[in-house]
């Protein structure tokens, strides 16, 4: 099991991203499955991106040992118009310091111990 991994994830869209702690757990080598209720960010945006990129594969990455500041941001149900990385600047009292992903154009906390990234196909 993945234990309060930080799951970024982008609607096609949607101009910011959505922060997420979602149950994962890995089945294989390279390979984990996510479980995220379907009202929620991430299986929202993974819906919108099913609809407008059929059959291709979901960029998201999963931060690992983020700040707590950025793990509560995460967790709380923010308002759509605010990014849990602003909620979570707001929290610390300093701005969220974000890095890309290498493989896809998510932003993660730069904070982070271990960085997961990959696809949902």
């Amino acid at each position: 099991m993945v234990t309060w991994g930080l799951s970024v994830t982008k609607g096609p869209h949607k101009k910011r991203q959505n922060l997420g702690i979602y149950r994962q757990q890995v089945i294989g080598k390279n390979k984990l499955i996510m479980r995220w209720l379907s009202h929620r960010g991430g299986a929202l945006d993974f819906r919108e991106w099913c609809q407008t990129h059929p059959g291709e594969p979901y960029p998201v990455s999963v931060a690992l040992g983020a700040d707590p500041a950025t793990i509560l941001g995460a967790v709380t149900p923010v308002p759509d118009t605010l990014s849990e990385y602003a909620f979570a600047g707001l929290l610390r009292g300093d701005k969220t310091e974000v890095v890309k992903s290498i493989s896809n154009d998510l932003q993660v906390p730069a904070s982070a111990e271990i960085v997961l990234e990959g696809y949902i196909a």
